[in-house]
């Protein structure tokens, strides 16, 4: 039984995760850019926010020595996302555009 944490921040997300004891079993880390289309605007492809959380994550498996279906015998998960920012997504198209 495992516990995930996966932190999407501004400027990255991590994945971590734990027995049941708190002990790490694996971590993973991606990093991403912040775009600023105009003065005054920041944001960020929020498909490569998605992929790169989905990257780091399966980093953090491998390190426990898993597979992705490891995934599947979760106990338990924590989420975060930086910031009052969010995307709009259309059901399985994906993010219209980026997360400002």
């Amino acid at each position: 039984m495992s516990l995930i944490g996966l932190d999407v921040g501004t400027t990255g997300c991590k994945a971590n995760l734990f027995d049941r004891t708190g002990r790490t079993l694996g971590q993973g880390a991606r990093e991403y850019a912040i775009a600023f289309p105009h003065p005054d605007w920041a944001e960020q492809d929020a498909e490569q926010v998605w992929q790169l959380a989905w990257s780091a994550l399966r980093e953090a498996v491998r390190e426990a020595g898993g597979t992705i279906r490891l995934a599947q015998r979760w106990a338990g998960h924590g989420l975060d996302r930086d910031g009052g920012g969010g995307g709009s997504g259309h059901g399985d198209a994906g993010p219209r555009r980026g997360a400002a």
